[in-house]
């Protein structure tokens, strides 16, 4: 479950970042469209920054986990974190707009 084994002949590290970066594709699209959308929308504000600063912070925290000690307690609750920032943004976006 750590490092996701397909059954491929790829070394451990290999297959670690292989399910690293397939992870960071999951929520980066959602992220890069709130932003776009708060940014076209005029909605921007220090509130909107800090959310997604802290996106950015979680997701490469929650990497650096993952590419080293590989803890699963610590590396998901990273994941999580960056979840709960992207629903808040989104939320808090949905509200502005309306």
């Amino acid at each position: 479950f750590k490092t996701y084994d397909t059954g491929e002949k790829l070394p451990r590290k290999a297959r670690q970042a292989e399910r690293l970066f397939h992870n960071l594709q999951e929520s980066t699209a959602i992220f890069y469209f709130l932003c776009a959308a708060a940014m076209a929308l005029e909605k921007v504000d220090m509130i909107f920054l800090a959310l997604a600063w802290l996106y950015v912070l979680s997701r490469t925290l929650q990497s650096v986990v993952h590419l080293t000690f590989n803890k699963l307690g610590p590396r998901m609750q990273l994941y999580m974190l960056s979840w709960i920032v992207i629903l808040a943004f989104g939320i808090r976006l949905a509200f502005q707009i309306t």
